[in-house]
């Protein structure tokens, strides 16, 4: 009796179904899982040299000695921003684009403008070129009417050389290649986000794009940020600094997250983000979303052509007011070295940064600095308070009337 598993259809039909359970297992530790794939996109991120790219960021929450939702100062903040970036001096990102911010709620203010970032070749150091479409006459103390739609432009290293803020941005001196290699290589081997689930395939833009849910990783977000300084400042993070790091991520909580990540380029082409923040006194939520395109593509960004007012001084004389209310900025420093006979800031800004730097009535504010604080340029005491106008811009005080000059306890500009 021929026995049934000898028939040769059935012995046919067992070893394709073998084989198909065979190539099926070989596919699928072939094919590339979420973990890879998210940390394969890191590292091509690290290879791209030019992009384009679109943002809004969004803050909605409450501050104030309440704080919380249900208490303190509403606050809203939205930032949008498109433009075109190119990296092809590893040492340097430079950009062109145009931004929105809209801050204060039912009193909204809004600016808009257009940004230029030079740095590295082409350029003697990290410069920032703004012009403004848009913005209030006053903010608080500050008269912006007069800044825009003329280009200004302000010298980051200068800036730099002045503080010493523990903060993300340009380095105090050129990062080399070998530290911007290192920072790279930390980014494309640090898993930033986790895996939550598959989304359905999407295409943007005509690119085919695997969707996942995803989940950032604030430590490991907080290891990469002390790289960055450690890199950035040329030394090791204070000990203070990194309590001040250490508080701020503490506070910060990932809500939800999606990625966007094109099937055959590997690159992310659109992230969403939400987090909430509560330090006690401040308390909402930040959503973050960003559509990438056209890597690759050619950049051409230059300096604006005509004339550029320099706003170096004008932003120098504000940091040690803003540092205080920067989350990662309170143990910094913002270095004030009296000079002169008439006291005041007496900042040691470059004369080749300040313009009309002239000083009639000796109160340690150039004649820009007056119309930038609407200060009489020919009265050392413009409120008639007894006390210099540069000491109270020292102090954060309005030198042209009561109050101070930023008041962010309401979550805006006073």
């Amino acid at each position: 009796m021929k026995r049934w598993y000898a028939n040769p259809y059935v012995i046919v039909v067992t070893a394709i179904s073998l084989m198909g359970i065979a190539v099926s297992s070989l596919l699928f530790l072939l094919v590339p899982q979420p973990g890879e794939i998210l940390a394969t996109m890191q590292r091509r991120m690290t290879q791209v040299k030019t992009f384009h790219v679109e943002a809004d960021v969004h803050w909605r929450g409450a501050a104030g000695a309440s704080g919380g939702a249900s208490g303190g100062a509403p606050e809203d903040a939205e930032y949008v921003l498109a433009g075109s970036y190119d990296r092809t001096d590893p040492a340097a990102l430079q950009g062109d684009g145009t931004f929105t911010l809209t801050t204060g709620g039912a009193s909204a203010m809004t600016f808009s403008g257009r940004h230029l970032s030079l740095s590295g070749a082409g350029a003697a150091s990290s410069v920032q070129f703004l012009k403004f479409d848009r913005t209030p006459d006053r903010v608080g103390a500050l008269h912006l009417a007069e800044h825009r739609g003329t280009w200004l432009r302000a010298d980051i290293a200068s800036l730099a050389r002045l503080t010493a803020l523990p903060l993300i941005g340009s380095p105090v001196a050129p990062m080399n290649a070998t530290a911007r290699a290192g920072l790279d290589e930390d980014f494309a081997r640090t898993p930033f986000l986790s895996f939550v689930s598959g989304l359905k395939t999407e295409k943007l833009g005509g690119v085919e794009c695997n969707h996942y849910q995803v989940r950032p990783e604030p430590l490991l977000l907080k290891d990469f940020f002390f790289a960055h300084e450690q890199a950035r400042l040329g030394r090791e993070p204070t000990a203070k600094e990194r309590q001040a790091a250490d508080t701020f991520f503490a506070d910060l909580a990932p809500q939800d997250g999606e990625i966007w990540i094109g099937k055959r380029d590997g690159l992310p082409h659109r992230l969403r983000f939400r987090f909430a923040f509560d330090d006690g006194a401040r308390r909402g939520t930040l959503d973050v979303t960003a559509d990438l395109s056209a890597y690759g593509a050619p950049v051409r960004i230059s300096a604006p052509d005509g004339t550029v007012e320099d706003i170096t001084p004008l932003l120098a004389s504000i940091l040690a007011s803003l540092q205080e209310h920067l989350p990662l900025a309170k143990e910094g420093s913002a270095n004030r070295v009296t000079t002169g006979t008439g006291g005041g800031l007496g900042l040691p800004v470059p004369d080749t940064f300040s313009p009309g730097s002239e000083d009639p009535d000796h109160d340690g504010l150039s004649n820009a600095l007056e119309a930038f604080y609407g200060t009489d340029p020919a009265n050392p005491d413009t409120d008639g308070d007894g006390m210099n106008d540069g000491d109270e811009i020292k102090a954060n005080r309005n030198p042209a009337g009561p109050g101070v000059l930023f008041d962010f306890t309401g979550g805006r500009f006073q």
